[in-house]
């Protein structure tokens, strides 16, 4: 059994982001020590790229193969995607999925954003046990980041939903971000594609 994070044999080091929150680590392990740089955005994406890791390297051992297919590995889409809109705002389209946990960890990816403004175009989040205090405490997880929210399709954040989230946003600067995301069923793609144009 190999063990991945934290005090695991395979773990992370020196964690740090770039300007577009992609993380880049030294990847310790019984194999040896080696940089990894992911083209992924998300601090989490490097707990997931160290499970990957350490399965890879139980199986074959290259540790540099394994690094390599890292730097190179893509995401489904709709999932932490980064593009741009006309204007250079970025626009992190995140609108797969949803549930508490995956929200949180795209709020802190938007708040390593180097922008002026942040803002959180946030869908439902469906088959929660408790959907008004978890839709809230998300919320107040973003406010607490600085990060403004614009509800879709629910009031369970709090806020009023937008009828119009494109007009909700007004004019966004190349000094802008915007997360979109929320559970399948809320479809929010369509917002982040709207943003970025016909060429997305």
């Amino acid at each position: 059994m190999v063990t991945f994070g934290g005090a695991g044999e395979v773990r992370i080091e020196r964690l740090v982001l770039d300007e577009l929150a992609r993380p880049r680590f030294t990847l310790a392990t019984p194999w040896g020590t080696t940089e990894v740089r992911l083209g992924v955005s998300g601090a989490h994406m490097a707990m997931n790229a160290a499970a990957a890791a350490a399965v890879g390297l139980v199986l074959d051992g290259d540790l540099v193969a394994i690094a390599d297919a890292l730097a190179h590995a893509a995401l489904s889409p709709w999932r932490m995607e980064l593009g741009r809109t006309p204007n250079g705002a970025v626009v992190v389209n995140d609108a797969y999925n949803a549930n508490p946990a995956s929200m949180r960890a795209a709020l802190d990816t938007l708040a390593e954003l180097p922008a002026a403004r942040r803002v959180a175009v946030l869908g439902v989040m469906a088959e929660l046990a408790d959907p008004v205090v978890d839709h809230r405490a998300i919320a107040e997880y973003a406010r607490e980041r600085g990060i403004e929210v614009i509800a879709v399709g629910t009031d369970l954040y709090g806020v009023s939903p937008a009828t119009d989230p494109i007009h909700a946003l007004g004019s966004l600067a190349g000094d802008s971000a915007v997360l979109v995301k929320g559970s399948r069923v809320a479809a929010l793609e369509r917002v982040a594609l709207a943003l970025l144009g016909p060429d997305a």
